[in-house]
């Protein structure tokens, strides 16, 4: 019997997309409490975990989509990994790219096999 489900997180992490990118469609935007701080959290659609926004990305999405979260809902992102410096120590981190809506579209939502 595969226990995969016993420990994964309900959130994505880079190690999870081991240099994948996809494609995805923002479903909801919620805040939550995580590791003592406020993070914005996006669910997206065809997807059953979630994904935690850092600093950098949610500056991101802020230049595209407004700092108004309801203005998220619909629009397509692109996750993907890349090195970063996370507390002074290189390692990989997700990166989310806002995508325009005329290239966004339900042909390139791609669950990622995990």
């Amino acid at each position: 019997m595969d226990l995969t489900h016993l420990v994964q997180s309900r959130y994505y992490t880079a190690a999870d997309l081991a240099g994948k990118t996809f494609k995805a469609n923002i479903e909801t935007v919620n805040t939550e409490e995580l590791g003592g701080k406020e993070k914005a959290v996006l669910g997206l659609a065809n997807h059953d975990r979630q994904l935690v926004v850092n600093p950098t990305n949610l500056r991101a999405l802020f230049k595209a989509f407004g700092q108004e979260s309801g203005n998220w809902l619909g629009r397509w992102i692109e996750v993907t990994t890349a090195p970063v410096t996370y507390r002074g120590q290189r390692t990989r981190g997700i990166v989310i790219t806002p995508l325009a809506r005329e290239i966004s579209g339900p042909a390139v939502d791609e669950d990622v096999p995990f």
